[in-house]
């Protein structure tokens, strides 16, 4: 083979497979559009802004979803003449979607704020030493999210989170919160995009997996681990495996092409080729 052809081949192999990689990418974009404060609750603190930040941050950072950049988004609502304001319905957010080229767009509504003085504040002796080592503010934000298929028009979620954090003073309680929230619609999101990952080693209670970063998983996820127990068959071919569960593994360590996980709970032996997935 000549040289001319071999580098050709390659060629068209890397292209095939960056292709093929920006269209995987793409079946993951999100547009986050502005989050509608709904809560009817006065403070000083732009709640509407952090909580889209946040969302952005953490569909981001978990590596398995590509967020459509908040600068190109404002871009297109200004030129659309869109409203800035976070009401957007869903016929407006499927358009959104589409002129920024995302699979998905996600609505959110806040519908409750609160900040309150720390229970375990309020009852802790009035001790200086004491006092240091309980928050003083607990923060509490309700709100309900729709992600949006921008092809179909469908909803693939609808649903809601709660969530509340302490800390020193308002604003911080405020903004741990809100931190908090977006984790928590990320993991009802990934409910939604199955993962699973084959165990490669086994050693006592530390397993090492086929998935790394680009997998979107994070230290501290807790995973289900499986087998494959009996095949089902259609036309005398084998279409599907059954899986049972057999225990849970928390991740530790995330590398560019592995992971490394610790057992937490089995009832029997991990084997090597076992199966680790996300809860539903």
């Amino acid at each position: 083979m000549s040289k001319i052809l071999k580098c050709l081949i390659a060629l068209i192999v890397v292209v095939a497979t960056v292709g093929a990689v920006t269209c995987e990418a793409s079946k993951r974009t999100v547009a986050v559009l502005p989050v509608e404060n709904k809560s009817n609750v006065t403070i000083d603190y732009d709640i509407s802004s952090i909580m889209t930040e946040q969302l952005t941050v953490s569909l981001h950072n978990s590596g398995t979803y590509t967020v459509v950049e908040r600068s190109e988004l404002g871009q297109i609502l200004k030129e659309g003449g869109f409203q800035h304001s976070g009401a957007v319905d869903t016929n407006t957010a499927i358009e959104l979607g589409q002129l920024a080229g995302a699979k998905y767009s996600l609505i959110t509504t806040i519908t409750m704020v609160k900040v309150t003085e720390n229970p375990k504040y309020k009852y802790t002796p009035n001790i200086k030493i004491v006092k240091k080592a309980v928050d003083k503010y607990k923060g509490r934000v309700v709100l309900t999210f729709r992600l949006i298929d921008n092809e179909t028009g469908k909803d693939i979620i609808v649903s809601s989170v709660d969530a509340s954090e302490t800390a020193d003073d308002e604003q911080t309680a405020l903004h741990d919160t809100c931190v908090e929230a977006a984790q928590k619609v990320l993991e009802e999101i990934q409910k939604h995009h199955p993962f699973t990952a084959k165990i490669l080693e086994v050693q006592g209670d530390v397993l090492y997996i086929d998935q790394g970063l680009g997998a979107g998983i994070r230290v501290g996820e807790v995973f289900e681990i499986a087998r494959e127990d009996r095949p089902i068959i259609k036309d005398d071919v084998i279409v599907a495996m059954t899986q049972i569960t057999i225990g849970k593994a928390k991740v530790t360590e995330v590398n560019a092409s592995y992971s490394i996980c610790k057992v937490l709970s089995t009832t029997e032996a991990v084997k090597k080729n076992d199966i680790l997935k996300r809860a539903k």
